[in-house]
């Protein structure tokens, strides 16, 4: 076996490679091969900067047979030949970056009025909607000479009358087994599947058990305990009193 060995130089002097060629076909050498062990690779590129670039066919899906140099050249042994295509001058590009957002300065002023969730359009064509409308009504009265309206007489009325306010109460989900006493529970699942539920007796004074003897079968009590259990025979029955339990909690949230 008898390999070739040419050098090649960049144009600009940037990187120098060295190319192993077969000498019995002139293809690239069988790298592989245990008679050429002392070649990895076919083509052979180091940068001016330091890097080397090895370029293979052995094992092709794990290695590099299209490449590029500084300069521009492209470096081809798809077709287990040598073949570089060098560029009579060195290439230079011009880079654009385009992005979905822009800033747009309005000059002028423009009134709109919008309720909320409605969209409006200005007249340059923007449109706007307005998600949410915060405010904050207050009243100050002021008492007025005889005959006008004194500071009890003035009566604010707010609009909606009530309102609901969510309160953080951390966390509320835990295992049977992390359950802490001296607090009700809601306890989900039968004794089979929840610990806490093993001695639960009903209000009507039966066991959980006798309760749940067949599919279809489910409950959701309050118990004199102060928890509430929420339990069917199958775990279908189970998810059917828990929604039992949503639609009640859901009436006394109006």
């Amino acid at each position: 076996y008898y390999i070739a060995r040419f050098s090649y130089i960049e144009p600009d002097g940037d990187g120098t490679g060295t190319i192993y060629v077969d000498t019995a076909d002139g293809s690239l050498p069988p790298i592989g091969n245990t008679n050429l062990d002392n070649y990895d690779y076919e083509f052979e590129y180091n940068y001016a900067t330091g890097q080397t670039l090895q370029m293979t066919n052995y094992n092709a899906e794990d290695h590099i047979q299209v490449a590029y140099s500084d300069y521009g050249t492209k470096f081809d042994i798809s077709q287990d030949y040598f073949v570089a295509v060098i560029p009579e001058n060195r290439e230079k590009i011009k880079l654009a970056v385009e992005g979905p957002e822009a800033k747009q300065e309005v000059t002028g002023k423009e009134t709109l009025t919008a309720a909320e969730g409605e969209t409006v359009t200005t007249s340059a064509g923007t449109k706007i909607t307005v998600n949410k409308v915060d405010y904050t009504v207050s009243v100050t009265p002021e008492v007025c000479p005889a005959g006008g309206i004194a500071e009890e007489d003035v009566i604010a009325t707010p609009t909606p009358a009530t309102a609901k306010t969510i309160v953080p109460v951390g966390q509320l989900v835990y295992t049977d087994a992390e359950a802490f006493g001296g607090k009700p529970h809601v306890i989900i699942g039968g004794w089979k599947a929840n610990s806490l539920a093993a001695d639960v007796t009903l209000p009507d004074g039966r066991a959980l058990a006798e309760a749940l003897q067949a599919p279809g079968d489910y409950v959701v009590e309050k118990l004199d305990t102060g928890d509430i259990i929420v339990a069917g025979y199958t775990a279908a029955d189970t998810v059917t009193a828990a929604k039992e339990l949503i639609d009640a909690l859901d009436a006394l949230l109006g």
